[in-house]
């Protein structure tokens, strides 16, 4: 498997910038991007199940890794969902598949999107992650259009080990993600 551009990068460039505009002393104290996780949920009124087992499809080749199914842990009968029903696809990427999901996502995704303004610092979370949505997943270029009548989008939630929500920006900013 080749390494991702994004992962050299970041180990030869970027951490040092960290290290320098943080003033921080040890490499190990830098920002570091820990793993991504992509989730795509259904509603129930659009559960189908060939529709459920295209969207796995469709996510485990735009991520390029394996997708799980996950379950509904309980019944709520206000959503008509009953336990053990499938509700989701999630995938979690870490170390070459993440460097490349970011590289595509940054550099291929992101551009396609019509009126596109940057991310808000405002969406990360109190433990300086970062999460945001896509609400149309054809902007991927190994989406099939023909597969769906309806679009349906992904979560991707960003797993970033630092210590305050600035050193998370900085990092994000560094590898040129939008970010306002």
């Amino acid at each position: 498997m080749h390494t991702a551009t994004l992962k050299k990068i970041y180990n030869d460039n970027i951490i040092n910038e960290l290290l320098s505009e943080l003033k921080l002393k040890n490499k190990f104290e830098a920002p570091v991007l820990e793993k991504i996780c992509l989730n795509s949920s259904v509603s129930h009124k659009q559960w189908d199940a060939k529709n459920f087992e295209k969207i796995g499809y469709e996510l485990t080749k735009i991520a390029g890794q394996k997708t799980r199914v996950v379950k509904a842990k309980m019944s709520v009968s206000s959503f008509n969902l009953r336990e053990g029903v499938p509700i989701a696809h999630a995938v979690t990427l870490r170390n070459n598949n993440m460097y490349s999901f970011l590289e595509k996502l940054i550099y291929v995704a992101l551009p396609r999107i019509r009126d596109f303004s940057f991310y808000k610092q405002s969406m990360f979370d109190k433990n300086f992650n970062f999460n945001f949505g896509i609400s149309d997943a054809s902007i991927f270029p190994e989406y099939v259009s023909e597969n769906f009548e309806k679009t349906w989008g992904l979560d991707i939630n960003f797993i970033i080990k630092a210590k305050k929500v600035e050193q998370s920006a900085l990092l994000l900013k560094k590898f040129n993600f939008p970010l306002k």
